[in-house]
């Protein structure tokens, strides 16, 4: 981070701010399991989703005819999902089902019985997963770098998740 200043670039700061979404939302979940069910919390949070969605296309379509009242988001989304075959259809849906629906439904299901700080070690394996599927249907190529950081951050995971009997279970006292 920062390697151009130092300070983070813009980008950075949004992927920093979005990994501690991410990590509150993990949090937040262990919690909500001992309250709720994967299934509902899953459906709760993609009926959410859409909603935001739905508002923001209403809240871009209503800014954009003040400035252009010829501009509708909505009728060009239309125009353009005309023109998608029934094949690239099939791939965006599967695709939202798989990251979206089947991933929160998988999130939820494990954090019912694993604790946050252990599932984000888990989650901590992302990048190395994104690597493996840029390879096999992108065709990206994978440098000895990319395979070094990847091996050191399973090793790290392993490493981390492994319980040795010899180690205190808890270093920092949260109750004083």
């Amino acid at each position: 981070l920062g390697l151009d200043g130092l300070l983070p670039s813009q980008g950075e700061s949004y992927l920093l701010a979005a990994a501690l979404a991410f990590s509150s939302a993990k949090v937040r979940l262990g919690t909500q399991l001992r309250v709720h069910s994967p299934e509902t919390l899953t459906a709760t949070r993609l009926i959410a989703q859409c909603a935001f969605a739905l508002i923001g296309f209403l809240a871009i379509d209503e800014a954009s005819s003040i400035e252009s009242p010829d501009f509708h988001p909505l009728i060009g989304f239309s125009a353009w999902a005309h023109e998608i075959s029934a094949q690239q259809g099939s791939l965006i849906f599967v695709s939202a089902l798989a990251s979206g629906t089947l991933a929160a439904w998988l999130q939820a299901s494990g954090q019912k019985s694993v604790p946050a700080p252990e599932a984000q070690l888990i989650y901590s394996l992302t990048p190395i997963f994104s690597a493996m599927w840029a390879f096999l249907f992108l065709h990206e190529p994978i440098t000895i770098h990319e395979i070094i950081g990847g091996l050191a951050l399973v090793t790290g995971t392993y490493l981390t998740l492994e319980k040795k009997e010899d180690c205190p279970s808890q270093v920092f006292d949260t109750e004083e």
